[in-house]
C-alpha cells in the first residue's frame, strides 16, 4: 500500500528514527523544520489548515512502524491519533502521530487562529509544547472528536525536552 495522504513530519533535529528504514516505499514524508522559533510549529499547523488537504502529522521524536500509518490512512473518521507512553509511561494521544481530514478543517477554519491566543504560566502564545492540548480543547467545544487508534507508535524520550514537564 502507497499511502495517498500527506505526512508532514516537523522537527527540531534530524528524526530519531530512519524513515525509509521504517516505511520503506509507502511514504515520502515532507519534512518540515520547525526549530527557528518557539512558534514555527503553530505556523506550520495554520498554513495546512488552510491548504485544506487531509494530512498526518509525525513528530521527528515519535517512532511509528508501517501499520499505525496505514490504520490512520484507511480510517475515515475527521480526526485520528495513535498513542504513546510518555511522562512516566501514560498514554497520551497528542499531536505526535495524528491524522486529520478535511471534515475536521471545515468544522474548525479558524482552529489555529484561536489557538494563537492561548497561554499558560509556562507557555506563551502559540508555543509548541501546548499546541496538542490547546487544540484538543478547541475540538472538543466544536463537537469534533478525536478517534483513538490503538498502541502502535512510540516516543522517543519520557520527558518534556524543556522540562515543563506538564501532564
Amino acid at each position: 500500500m502507497v499511502l495517498e495522504t500527506l505526512v508532514v513530519v516537523p522537527y527540531t533535529r534530524p528524526p530519531a528514527w530512519g524513515w525509509r528504514d521504517a516505511w520503506g516505499t509507502i511514504a515520502t514524508p515532507r519534512f518540515v523544520d520547525v526549530s527557528r522559533a518557539p512558534d514555527a510549529y503553530w505556523e506550520l499547523l495554520a498554513a495546512l489548515w488552510g491548504d485544506r488537504r487531509d494530512f498526518i502529522l509525525v513528530e521527528h521524536d515519535v517512532v511509528p512502524d508501517l501499520a499505525a500509518l496505514e490504520d490512520l490512512e484507511d480510517c475515515d473518521r475527521r480526526w485520528c491519533a495513535q498513542p504513546y507512553r510518555y511522562l512516566h509511561g501514560q498514554l497520551n494521544w497528542g499531536l505526535s502521530c495524528t491524522r486529520f481530514r478535511r471534515a475536521a478543517m471545515d468544522a474548525t477554519p479558524d482552529l489555529w487562529a484561536r489557538v494563537a491566543v492561548m497561554s499558560d504560566h509556562l507557555h506563551g502564545p502559540k508555543h509548541w509544547c501546548r499546541l496538542d492540548a490547546w487544540s484538543y480543547r478547541l475540538f472538543n467545544q466544536a463537537g469534533v472528536q478525536r478517534h483513538d487508534h490503538g498502541l502502535t507508535v512510540w516516543h522517543t524520550h519520557e520527558r518534556s525536552s524543556h522540562g515543563c514537564e506538564l501532564a
